[in-house]
């Protein structure tokens, strides 16, 4: 009878199975490659916008990471941001009184516009 090759006799000497790395403990959580799974459940929403609109929302995420604020999900973070920002402005009664020309002017700008051209 012919002999084992050797790669198996060690493989079935080894009862103590693969130690490279760490051993895992109980209740511990390894972390995956790739990117985390959110705790908050978004869905995708199709918007259209211009070249325009598009090109200043990349140009906002650039803005916000260069200015230090951790981005995770990019732009559609920035967007939410923005979103927020906002809100905020118009939720304090006092303050859109500041904001109330601008918004009104930024309004169907990008259509004006291209009409007076």
């Amino acid at each position: 009878m012919s002999k084992a090759p050797a790669w198996l006799d060690k493989a079935n000497q080894n009862k103590t199975g693969n130690t490279v790395g760490n051993v895992a403990e109980v209740g511990q959580i390894r972390n995956k490659p790739g990117p985390k799974k959110s705790v908050v459940v978004r869905k995708t929403v199709g918007l259209k916008l211009s070249d325009l609109r598009n090109e200043e929302i990349s140009k906002l995420e650039s803005l916000l990471k260069q200015n230090g604020f951790e981005l995770t999900r990019g732009r559609s973070e920035a967007v939410e941001i923005a979103v927020s920002v906002l809100l905020k402005i118009i939720d304090t009664s006092n303050e859109l009184s500041e904001w109330k020309s601008f918004l009104e002017e930024t309004i169907g700008k990008e259509e004006r516009d291209i009409q007076n051209r």
